[in-house]
């Protein structure tokens, strides 16, 4: 297993930031903030405020780049002003490479960390030096679930791309294409995969698929928060993440990949106090799952596609690589491309797992 490191976890108590740092092997509290950093309802709010303009931007077509890049810059300076302090009280690495792993609750969990700003000319975002991954507390009474052992690694591979539909819903031109790629690249490595694509992506199937058990779960589609209600469009039917305890029945998929928009996302409303969203996060830790990674707001397709081949290719394929910094290799891939909608989808994705994992540790 790759090597454990310090967890961070940041965790808002009345109008502060506690903050500590714990060996994952011990469990023990390794450093503790004794002097809080405020975090107010209007400090919190001064950060959330940019982060509800990210989200409209990224969903509207008319959106400027450069629009999208000041707003970018906006909100990580506003996340920074708070994390910053924790770094320097830490004496915590901003080195390239360096491996974070942040715990998070539930008043934490919908500030977006991993784009705090550290350096502003050229822009550098947390997510592009460090190689990060979000641990979801949950109020669970399993603290591990295994798995069964089985002979040969299974994944199941859902892509739709919605045409002949019937409902009203945008078709995804890349959709299928994308999840023939990852099919491919997880075969290549002895994987054996399932591959539900276009109108054969009934939710019927993809929950016998679950229900009978896989390692890896990826799904390229349509997704949305709404109502408080985190979901995925089957071909036919929307899959919820509240309903997938009764789905699974024993335990979630090792690593599971919901590329669509919005996959990631806690709440529907940011930053309100109420606590009613059952994402796929949490859902997906509470169920024993290892790795989750989805979307904080809506992406593109081809860049999606770029990212998500990447990121299969450099955990499954480069020697000793880490899964966080296979999502950040895949996120600087996306980011060098440099086309039009690159911006817009880079910046988007969120892991959820030990970042410090490696390729045996999720699978075997």
């Amino acid at each position: 297993m790759a090597s454990l490191l310090p967890i961070l976890r940041l965790r808002r108590v009345g109008k502060l930031l506690e903050c500590e740092l714990t060996d994952p092997k011990s469990m023990q509290i390794t450093s503790f903030d004794q002097r809080p950093i405020k975090l107010t309802e209007g400090f919190k709010k001064g950060i959330l405020r940019p982060y509800k303009k990210l989200l409209r931007m990224a969903g509207d077509e008319e959106t400027r780049t450069c629009d999208f890049r000041q707003e970018l810059k906006t909100i990580g300076s506003e996340i920074w002003r708070v994390l910053g302090p924790v770094f320097k009280r830490f004496d915590m690495d901003v080195m390239e490479g360096t491996t974070l792993a942040l715990a998070l609750d539930e008043e934490t969990v919908d500030i977006p960390w991993e784009l705090a700003l550290l350096q502003k000319s050229p822009c550098v975002h947390l997510c592009e030096q460090l190689n990060v991954g979000r641990l979801r507390v949950v109020k669970s009474v399993r603290w591990f679930n295994p798995q069964e052992k089985r002979r040969k690694r299974r994944a199941l591979v859902v892509g739709i791309n919605y045409k002949g539909r019937g409902r009203k819903s945008g078709e995804l031109d890349w959709a299928e294409k994308e999840a023939e790629e990852v099919a491919s690249i997880l075969e290549g490595h002895d994987i054996l995969v399932t591959s539900l694509f276009g109108k054969k992506a009934e939710k019927s199937k993809i929950v016998r698929e679950l229900k009978y058990g896989v390692d890896i779960f990826h799904f390229t589609g349509h997704g949305s928060m709404a109502r408080d209600e985190s979901r995925i469009s089957a071909y036919d039917k929307d899959l919820l993440a509240k309903d997938l305890p009764q789905i699974l029945g024993t335990v979630a998929p090792r690593l599971s990949f919901m590329n669509a928009c919005e996959t990631a996302i806690e709440k529907a409303t940011i930053g309100e106090a109420k606590w009613d969203a059952y994402s796929w996060a949490y859902a997906l830790a509470e169920q024993g799952g290892r790795v989750f990674i989805g979307t904080l707001w809506p992406i593109y397709e081809d860049e999606a596609k770029l990212f998500s081949s990447r990121f299969y290719k450099e955990l499954l394929g480069v020697e000793n690589r880490t899964l966080a910094d296979s999502v950040r290799q895949a996120r600087l891939k996306v980011k060098k491309s440099d086309t039009d909608k690159s911006v817009f989808t880079w910046p988007a994705y969120v892991l959820y797992g030990p970042p410090s994992l490696q390729r045996d540790d999720i699978l075997d």
